[in-house]
């Protein structure tokens, strides 16, 4: 399954101008080890309910229930560093999670339990299942809400 994101500054405002490109960071490199939200095409970002991971829209949330997402790399032998710049068509990425009332840093996972007959199953944060890798590609040009150059296709590898 296929997602685009856009990546946003979580210091930027709740409720996002048509155009991203007068807010501060605006256009910097995403570095391995940065804090980013990744807000999807109807404005929604990923927030903790409960064990689970769940999109919301981001304008009238607390800053406190969003997730953060930070990118890893995770092949062996990578020569990647934390603070060098995440490149499209990079695989075996890693998303950590983490939130403003905890800074503990999670690995964002996906999560069924063996006798459930749902198809694929639930992300979570909470160390429940298996790690989820994920590939970054450049966004195909399918539009956003938002004009930005930022934009992302996240696709579970």
């Amino acid at each position: 399954e296929e997602s685009t994101f856009t990546v946003v500054d979580p210091s930027w405002p709740r409720a996002l101008p048509p155009s991203l490109e007068g807010l501060a960071s605006f256009g910097t490199e995403v570095r391995y080890g940065d804090s980013v939200q990744l807000m999807d095409r109807q404005g929604r970002v990923w927030v903790q309910e409960g064990y689970y991971a769940a999109p919301r829209p981001r304008e009238g949330l607390k800053p406190k229930q969003e997730i953060l997402q930070i990118f890893r790399k995770t092949q062996r032998g990578s020569k990647m560093r934390m603070g060098d710049t995440v490149r499209y068509n990079e695989n075996r990425i890693v998303l950590e999670a983490t939130t403003a009332k905890s800074r503990k840093r999670r690995t964002i996972m996906n999560y069924k339990r063996g006798t459930s007959r749902l198809v694929g199953g639930y992300v979570n944060c909470q160390g429940y299942g298996k790690p989820m890798l994920f590939t970054l590609l450049k966004d195909s040009g399918l539009g956003s809400d938002y004009k930005c150059n930022l934009e992302i296709q996240i696709k579970h590898a």
